[in-house]
């Protein structure tokens, strides 16, 4: 075994080349596969190792104190953007950010700037992105029972960016970006369809935007499809990471828990939960998204928009029933399954805490917390908008009216999630005009998700309120740190407001985004024969 073992270490080497720092990755991560972990390769805490004297001096756009964390004038990947509702919940936010303040007090290091968000998710996980900033789901705060286990998630998750680990991140919002992509080429195809492109009077041809009957019909199934998986999505992704950066976060952060006053113990509870969300929601969408994707982009390449609505709505039908499906498969189950990191995590707590091994985990400030009418009321009204969301994904629409509407009270009436519910419920009755007054009732769309801030903006379009969508589209161009968003729905917009210089500019920047890329030139081309 050990002669096997070699070999192969080898020849990763040969692979990946012979400096140093691959030299040292690659046996690291070779231990890792063949069951190799950190936590006995140390003495002392992992605090105090001098590996990590390299992350304990920074001087980039994280250091610093402050919690104000923006993304305005950043130019961030589409498949990096947050694709969840922040929740408007001022208490709750204050409260976790307390306890973030207090556990990177302990790091010994350059101050890193970081703050707290709540997103609408029920998954249990936090994640980090690479901006500091820590998004906590609302399905965490229906899950733990003592502060001490928030405490040990928002290490965890601290330790990721102390530590400069973005791959949790990237996995979690890349995969939930794969159907919104199938979403937009179907969108798109409609929109350059029904886009019009005329010789005027002026230099430059008009561009119009006249959405048909059938247009309007194609889009609007497309984002109500799209719609129901993205309410459902955030509490099923895969969001396995890789082993070494699991391990190394685990270390630190029971250092800084515990460094904090948090009990090491309560990390134990956590393991279990996230253990059955990581690696065994595999994927869910992968293997009719491996089959279609290249289908539907066939048919966007040949511009068959026939074809291409034809193949997307059988997509989306097949997606929604199979992310529904898998969804209740996890609420109905009775435990949570653990793994080795809870061991490995457990003797290293034997080993450098024994003192406080067996602390207990009381509430403290969560009870305070939990009774809060503000707290009660956003809890439950989230919960009833999943509730919701489910029953429209299962077709039961009048048990999904019924739910939503519970969702609603002081707190949450004017929330983008969950306006995005009931407008998505409205979809489904037929009746666009109640949906488009769900729209018209949310107060913050900085705090929207970038698939509904989209609808806003096909709304304003199709009623022609060019400024308003050009407004929604500057907000999501500084709320998300991304230009290639709703960059053509910019073009096209511009266009309608006779600002065409603006307008082709716009579309020739759009060809530098991959995502888009092939939309944009057929837009281009239609100007080009025209002009």
């Amino acid at each position: 075994m050990k002669r096997v073992k070699t070999l192969t270490l080898i020849l990763l080497l040969l692979i990946t080349g012979g400096c140093k720092s691959t030299f040292e990755g690659a046996v690291k991560a070779f231990d890792n596969l063949t069951g190799g972990t950190p936590h006995k390769s140390f003495e002392g805490t992992y605090l105090s190792q001098s590996t990590l004297d390299e992350y304990k001096s920074r001087d980039d756009d994280l250091s610093g104190t402050g919690q104000v964390i923006s993304y305005s004038g950043l130019s961030i990947p589409a498949d990096k953007l947050r694709q969840s509702h922040v929740v408007d919940a001022p208490v709750i936010t204050a409260y976790l950010q307390r306890i973030l303040d207090e556990l990177i007090r302990h790091w010994d290091g350059t101050p890193v700037r970081t703050q707290v968000q709540i997103i609408d998710s029920q998954h249990f996980a936090p994640y980090a992105d690479p901006y500091g900033m820590i998004s906590v789901p609302l399905g965490m705060l229906n899950n733990v029972e003592t502060e001490h286990e928030i405490a040990q998630l928002l290490s965890h998750e601290l330790s990721h960016l102390l530590l400069r680990h973005h791959q949790r991140f990237n996995t979690m919002e890349a995969n939930k970006a794969n159907v919104n992509t199938v979403a937009e080429m179907f969108k798109f195809a409609n929109i350059v369809k029904d886009t019009k492109v005329e010789k005027s009077d002026s230099v430059l041809p008009d561009f119009r935007y006249e959405p048909s009957r059938q247009g309007e019909s194609n889009i609007e199934k497309a984002m109500r499809y799209n719609g129901i998986i993205a309410s459902l999505s955030d509490n099923v992704w895969n969001t396995a990471w890789k082993r070494t950066q699991e391990d190394e976060a685990d270390l630190l952060g029971m250092d800084l828990a515990v460094a904090a006053g948090y009990a090491p113990r309560a990390a134990s509870f956590t393991l279990q939960r996230l253990r059955d969300f990581q690696g065994k929601q595999q994927g869910l969408l992968s293997q009719f998204l491996a089959q279609e994707k290249l289908a539907l982009q066939q048919s966007l390449a040949e511009f068959n928009v026939a074809e291409l609505n034809e193949q997307a709505n059988s997509f989306l039908d097949r997606g929604a029933q199979a992310l529904t499906g898998t969804m209740l498969n996890y609420f109905e189950r009775t435990h949570m399954s653990t793994d080795d990191r809870e061991e490995n995590l457990r003797d290293y707590v034997r080993r450098e805490y024994q003192h406080v091994e067996r602390q207990r985990t009381k509430p403290l400030g969560l009870t305070e917390l939990f009774q809060n009418a503000s707290v009660r009321n956003t809890l439950i009204g989230y919960q009833r908008a999943f509730a919701a969301a489910s029953a429209l994904a299962r077709n039961d629409v009048k048990e999904a009216e019924r739910l939503a509407i519970s969702a609603i009270n002081d707190e949450t009436r004017y929330h983008p999630g969950i306006r995005e519910v009931l407008y998505n419920i409205r979809m489904a009755q037929g009746n666009q005009k109640r949906a488009w007054e769900n729209i018209n009732l949310v107060k913050d769309w900085q705090h929207a998700s970038p698939n509904f801030l989209k609808t806003k903006v096909d709304m304003e379009l199709t009623n022609r309120n060019y400024q308003e969508a050009l407004a929604a589209i500057q907000l999501a161009e500084s709320s998300f740190g991304n230009e290639s968003l709703l960059i053509i729905q910019k073009a096209i917009t511009l266009a309608s407001l006779d600002r065409k210089t603006e307008a082709l500019t716009t579309l020739r920047k759009c060809l530098s985004y991959a995502e888009v890329a092939d939309t944009c030139k057929v837009l281009i081309d239609k100007y080009e024969r025209v002009s």
